[in-house]
C-alpha cells in the first residue's frame, strides 16, 4: 500500500483481486482509501478510474447517500495516468454504518429494517440518481463484445476449455449448448433488445447489490459505495442495475462471491458434466430466504422499466461472464456454467 508520511494505517477492510480497501487516518480524520494494486489489469484500471471520476462528479444532492472523494494520488489528476504505478483515492468514512450482508449474518436486520432500506434506496435511485441523463448505452460494445471476449478467453483457458469448446455440456443434469451458439441468438432477440436499446439511458449505480449498501438503523440512513461495474459501466437503462440487484437478493451472487457452493465437475468426453448446489445453511443466504429485501425496490424499478425478463436473464449471464477472467477456480467454472445455463434456458 502507498503510505505517505502524514497517513496512519488503521486496518484493511478488504483484500480484493486487483484492489485493496483500507481504513486510514489523515491528520486525525478517518478516511477510506481504495488502492488499485494491479494497474496492468485493463478492465480493473478503467473501472477504478471511472469510479473515482463518477464519485467526484456527482451533484451535491447525492452526497449522501454516495460517499465523497476527499483525496487522490497525483497520477489520477493527470490526463494520462501512468499504467505501471498503483493508483489510489480517499473517501469519507461512514461512521456508524455497516454493510447489509454483515447485518444480515448477525441477525440485526428484520422486516421493518428491510422496508426502510428499500424505501431509502427508492428515494436515492428512483427519485434522484435515475433522473440524471446518461450517455447512450451501446449493447454491442458494452454487452456483446465483452461476452464474446470472455468466450474467447474460456476456449483457450486450460481449466475452462473442455467445457467451453464442447458443443453441448451437461449442467445439473440438463444439456446446454455452448455460448458460441446461444449468445448470437440472444443478441437478436427482440425481448432482449427492446429494454436495452429503447429505454432512456440514465446515471446508474453500475454495481448495485447489497454488499455496496451501508446501513445505519438509528436514525435510518444508507450509504452507497463502489459504483461503476467491473467493465466500467456507469450509465445505461435501469434494467442494468435491476438485474445485478436481483441476482444478489436471490442469494446466488452472494453464494458465488463467498464460495458458498458445492461443485462437482467432470471435463472428460464430448459432453462434460458439472453439478452444483448452493450452501443454503449460510446465515446470509438463509436470511435472504426469510426477509424480503427486494420486493419494494424491484416493483418500483419494474414500473419504470416494463417487461424485461429476457433482458434481465441475459444481463445475469453477462455479470457472471465478466468476472470469469478475474476469478480463480472453482468459482470461474461455476460462473461460466451459470451463464451457459441461463442463455440455454432463454434460447
Amino acid at each position: 500500500m502507498t503510505i505517505e508520511n502524514h497517513v496512519e494505517l488503521v486496518r484493511r477492510f478488504q483484500a480484493g483481486w486487483w484492489e485493496d480497501v483500507w481504513l486510514i487516518r489523515v491528520n486525525g480524520q478517518l478516511r477510506v482509501r481504495k488502492e488499485l494494486h494491479r494497474p496492468d489489469a485493463p478492465w480493473a484500471r478503467e473501472a477504478f478510474v471511472k469510479e473515482w471520476d463518477y464519485l467526484r462528479g456527482l451533484p451535491e444532492e447525492l452526497h449522501p447517500p454516495f460517499v465523497r472523494v476527499v483525496g487522490q494520488c497525483d497520477d489520477l489528476l493527470s490526463d494520462r495516468p501512468p499504467s505501471d504505478r498503483a493508483l489510489w483515492f480517499d473517501m469519507e468514512y461512514l461512521a456508524g454504518y455497516t454493510n447489509v450482508p454483515t447485518l444480515l449474518g448477525e441477525g440485526r436486520i428484520g422486516p421493518a429494517d428491510a422496508e426502510r432500506i428499500q424505501d431509502l434506496l427508492i428515494d436515492a435511485l428512483m427519485n434522484r440518481l435515475y433522473r440524471i441523463p446518461g450517455d447512450p448505452f451501446e449493447p454491442d460494445r458494452i454487452l456483446w463484445k465483452v461476452m464474446q471476449e470472455v468466450v474467447d478467453f474460456a476456449t483457450a483457458d486450460a481449466d475452462l476449455a473442455p467445457y467451453a469448446n464442447a458443443a453441448c455440456w451437461v449442467i445439473n443434469g440438463v444439456g446446454c449448448p455452448r455460448l458460441r451458439e446461444t449468445i448470437p441468438a440472444a443478441r437478436y432477440d427482440e425481448r432482449v433488445r427492446q429494454p436495452l436499446e429503447n429505454s432512456p439511458a440514465v446515471r446508474l449505480h453500475g454495481d448495485l447489490f447489497y454488499e455496496n449498501v451501508m446501513y445505519r438503523p438509528d436514525p435510518p440512513s444508507i450509504g452507497l459505495i463502489d459504483p461503476v461495474s467491473v467493465a466500467g459501466v456507469a450509465t445505461g437503462p435501469v434494467v442494468f442495475d435491476r438485474a445485478k440487484f436481483h441476482s444478489w437478493t436471490t442469494g446466488e451472487l452472494y453464494a458465488l462471491r463467498h464460495n458458498r457452493f458445492e461443485l462437482r465437475a467432470d471435463p472428460a468426453g464430448s459432453s462434460p458434466r458439472v453439478e452444483y448446489a448452493w450452501v443454503r445453511t449460510d446465515p446470509v443466504v438463509r436470511a435472504l430466504r426469510e426477509i424480503d429485501l427486494s420486493g419494494r425496490l424491484l416493483a418500483a424499478m419494474d414500473e419504470r422499466i416494463g417487461p424485461s425478463d429476457a433482458a434481465q436473464a441475459v444481463l445475469g449471464a453477462y455479470f457472471h461472464l465478466v468476472m470469469v477472467p478475474n476469478t480463480p477456480m472453482p468459482q470461474k467454472l461455476l460462473r461460466y456454467a451459470r451463464a451457459t445455463e441461463i442463455l440455454a434456458r432463454w434460447g
